[in-house]
């Protein structure tokens, strides 16, 4: 009986590496695909460009500019995170958009070990990971853009992941603020919907797990 129960955990291991793999291969896909073909147009990635070209020239990665006046519409994290990726690979639209796709990739597995998580299924695992990438938004703007947008939307979704196991595990409340902490450095106050409707949520619910030190450190 031991052996059959150890057999069953092991193809149910496999097929969720598979479901996974499937999952990495349908974003990659979406994100990657002629990322860097089509030219910078765009207004806001076009400035952000030119912001984290001047990052890299100057050296200053605490005073951003642009145009040699000071930039300060959007917090650092992602002109810096672009900037790491052109020192490595050279400045081109590709490594404009490179954060953002891989944020996407990032968000799809996400989604789809979430959805797996809530209710151990492996077909809504799959339906999940796969639909995601392909919805306008994620496959047009955010994810294949060089904003803002798409790192955001990563941290966004891990912190509210974060805050749903933290029902169970409250301490994850902390590494959910560290998360949230680095989606205001991403795009400023919008972060605050997250914390805003998963407190709406716990009052709703009746349920409070954490203690004060923690919300704290959070």
């Amino acid at each position: 009986m031991e052996y059959i129960d150890a057999r069953v955990k092991q193809h149910g291991t496999i097929a969720f590496v598979v479901v996974l793999g499937v999952v990495l291969a349908i974003a990659s896909m979406a994100f990657f695909w002629k990322l860097g073909a089509s030219s910078i147009t765009h207004v806001d990635e076009a400035t952000h460009a030119m912001v984290t070209r001047s990052l890299r020239e100057s050296g200053d990665w605490l005073n951003l500019d642009f145009l040699s006046h000071p930039y300060f519409r959007k917090p650092p994290l992602t002109f810096w995170l672009r900037a790491v990726a052109q020192d490595f690979w050279g400045e081109s639209e590709f490594t404009v958009r490179l954060v953002s796709a891989l944020a996407g990739i990032a968000t799809t597995m996400l989604v789809a070990v979430w959805a797996w998580l809530w209710t151990r299924r492996l077909h809504v695992m799959l339906l999940a990971g796969t639909l995601y990438p392909l919805l306008p938004s994620s496959f047009s703007h955010m994810f294949r853009e060089g904003e803002t947008d798409g790192l955001l939307v990563f941290l966004l979704t891990l912190a509210a992941f974060l805050l749903w196991r933290s029902l169970r595990s409250p301490r994850l409340v902390i590494a959910a603020g560290a998360v949230l902490g680095l989606a205001a450095m991403t795009k400023s106050v919008a972060f605050v919907i997250i914390p805003l409707a998963f407190a709406a949520a716990i009052w709703l619910g009746g349920r409070w797990p954490y203690t004060a030190k923690q919300v704290l450190f959070a």
